[in-house]
């Protein structure tokens, strides 16, 4: 059962009246690098979501503190199931700060990219600009016929762009094909992802990219 491994928080003494805060720093368990685009939330007792905010670059996130009651935080991301910290008593002037280390896992096998914008709610779309940003298969490799595998992490922005910060080579059966692999997510477009129908960024973990001879 995978769940949040780490989860710390500060809790503060503050002024009558103040305005609280939940608030953090989202890391992968296996790296402790910052993980960008994960949905945080946080949720009451009905499951009702009453403040949710997308991690920035540095993994950051910060939400408005709630109305007095029971609460947790949900942190999820297309291709894994929904991770959650404990459930806790906050009220408006609750100040809390913390660090999260989620294990996620690998797409591979969960989720593929939708044919369509048709939904409420999906992962980004097949790319739009193939013909321009198609992965290159080594020349070199190809003579020799050397077939191999690449697997990235990397964030699709909301206009269907991968951030170039964000991409993150995690193994590769060769240089060279990282190297393309590489170049292909700084030239690729997809169609983004959606959230009730708006587009909003995805967090793409361990996306694979396969390099084969008969493909």
């Amino acid at each position: 059962m995978r769940a949040v491994v780490l989860l710390s928080l500060l809790c503060m003494a503050v002024p009558l009246h103040a305005q609280g805060f939940v608030a953090g720093y989202v890391v992968d368990s296996a790296t402790r690098a910052p993980l960008q685009c994960i949905d945080v939330a946080l949720q009451d007792t009905a499951g009702r979501i009453v403040a949710r905010q997308a991690t920035q670059s540095d993994g950051s996130f910060l939400l408005n503190a709630p109305p007095r009651g029971e609460y947790r935080l949900r942190f999820s991301t297309w291709g894994q199931d929904p991770l959650y910290g404990p459930r806790e008593t906050l009220e408006p002037t609750t100040q809390r700060e913390g660090t999260f280390a989620l294990a996620l896992v690998d797409f591979v096998g969960q989720v593929k990219l939708r044919d369509s914008d048709t939904v409420t709610n999906a992962p980004p779309g097949r790319p739009l600009n193939l013909k321009t940003a198609a992965i290159r298969y080594p020349a070199e490799l190809r003579e020799k016929k050397v077939q191999g595998e690449v697997r990235a992490n990397f964030v699709v922005d909301s206009t269907g762009a991968v951030v170039p910060e964000s991409i993150r080579i995690l193994d590769s059966t060769h240089r060279d094909f990282a190297d393309a692999v590489v170049q292909h997510l700084r030239a690729v477009r997809f169609e983004p992802a959606l959230r009730d129908r708006r587009p909003v960024c995805a967090l793409m973990h361990g996306w694979p990219f396969r390099f084969r001879l008969d493909g």
